[in-house]
């Protein structure tokens, strides 16, 4: 039998309902690309452990990726072990009002 090592992705579902919690960073992340709305676009994926022990997979968007990075630079190996505060926020996503997460840095 194989057991496939899928990695699961971060979701609004993940938050308790409050809407913040704590996460740390398991690796340096990876650069990749996707494709929305017809239109290839980078993105960078990165291991984080939650609150209650479970690890995800977080495609961070540009603005959780500048928060975090003011604080533990640009060096994503750096961020490993890590923490930072996640949070809900309504944002339109084409026309659309939809819960993005974004990331506070800890110091």
């Amino acid at each position: 039998m194989v057991t496939l090592q899928l990695n699961e992705y971060l979701s609004k579902d993940d938050f308790p309902k409050n809407g913040m919690m704590r996460i740390k960073f398991l690796d340096e992340g990876v650069m990749g690309t996707a494709v929305f709305d017809g239109k290839e676009v980078e993105t960078f994926e990165i291991g984080v452990t939650l609150p209650t022990g479970e690890e995800k997979r977080w495609t961070m968007n540009k603005t959780s990726q500048r928060s975090v990075a003011e604080l533990y630079g640009k060096d994503t190996s750096t961020w490993v072990g890590e923490t930072a505060d996640l949070f809900l926020s309504d944002t339109n996503v084409g026309g659309k009002i939809k819960k993005a997460i974004y990331a506070r840095g800890r110091q």
